[in-house]
């Protein structure tokens, strides 16, 4: 039986598949919504729709626990100035990581994301349990190398990415037996920094085709890319803008659905008029064409459109 930790909520779909083959002990998690649940009425309309695409349809309520203080401080403190987006961030991971460890530590196979669990990983692996680490990404030196060279390439700060974020992540691998990475190149990353690739498997990320899928296109409408997740030097976002914008397409535009890094928000005013920005938008709206999304969200920001 396994035991997952995750703050996330794409690893429904994880516990979902656990449940369905029995393999699921406990879901620790952060607000979710279980199956016959209503978001509170208390909460505002953007937030019981961003509740919406965080639900678990098919994981027995008695095997999830939900953890919310974390995720509700990572929100706040950065609103009043005292702490900053990351800070907040690296709080709400290491407060979840406290909060489960005592409780996971008899588990018989702890499968938690990284930069979540390092305590709660060396208490399972203490007591004899298996512990995989699913990590999103590539070595997290691999990744500060390539971080450093493209903030040098674009004139920004090339001060060092090795942060505790890092260094958590490196002591998540010692603590772990296997790994899940998503590409061959992430796990090639983990090979060349010295770990043994029989302990390593690739599972690419997909997609829920229920909940995507091909829309009719009209001709003669603007062509319009979505780019979902934060603008950031690591999403790679300005290369999409690049290419736009050396396509000289009047009719081809970018909708980017995302926060935006501080470190280059100077850079995207460059392929200003090219792309419209908006900070957030609710899972069950990413369907939505442009025009609805951008009136159904009430934090829309248009502030690079034309």
């Amino acid at each position: 039986m396994v035991s997952l930790l995750s703050n996330i909520p794409h690893y429904n779909y994880t516990a979902e598949a656990l449940a369905e083959q029995g393999w699921l002990d406990r879901y620790y998690t952060s607000w979710t919504l279980l199956d016959g649940e209503r978001p509170p009425f208390y909460l505002p309309g953007f937030y019981r729709r961003k509740l919406e695409g965080r639900r678990l349809a098919a994981v027995p309520g008695l095997a999830v626990t939900r953890l919310l203080l974390p995720e509700l401080l990572q929100k706040a403190l950065p609103r009043t100035r005292i702490v900053g987006p990351d800070t907040a961030t690296d709080l709400n991971n290491w407060l979840f990581d406290f909060l489960v460890k005592n409780r996971v530590s008899r588990s018989r196979v702890f499968h938690f994301v990284n930069t979540l669990g390092v305590a709660s990983a060396r208490a399972v692996r203490d007591r004899g349990g298996f512990v995989v680490c699913d990590s999103r990404q590539e070595h997290p030196l691999t990744q500060d190398a390539i971080l450093s060279r493209e903030a040098e390439a674009r004139g920004l700060s090339t001060k060092a990415q090795h942060g505790r974020p890092t260094a958590r992540m490196l002591d998540e691998l010692r603590a772990s037996h296997h790994l899940i990475v998503p590409s061959q190149f992430a796990r090639d990353s983990f090979v060349e920094h010295g770990i043994d690739p029989a302990i390593i498997s690739v599972i690419p990320y997909g997609f829920d085709p229920a909940f995507f899928s091909p829309a009719a296109t009209k001709p003669g409408r603007p062509f319009t890319i979505l780019f979902v997740g934060g603008l950031s030097l690591r999403k790679g976002v300005l290369y999409l803008l690049e290419a736009v914008k050396s396509l000289k397409d009047p009719s081809l535009r970018v909708l980017c659905i995302g926060s935006v890094e501080l470190a280059i928000e100077p850079l995207l005013s460059a392929y200003r008029g090219l792309f419209d920005h908006i900070p957030s938008v609710p899972k069950v709206e990413l369907r939505r064409d442009r025009k609805s999304t951008r009136l159904n969200s009430s934090h829309a920001n248009i502030s690079y459109a034309v």
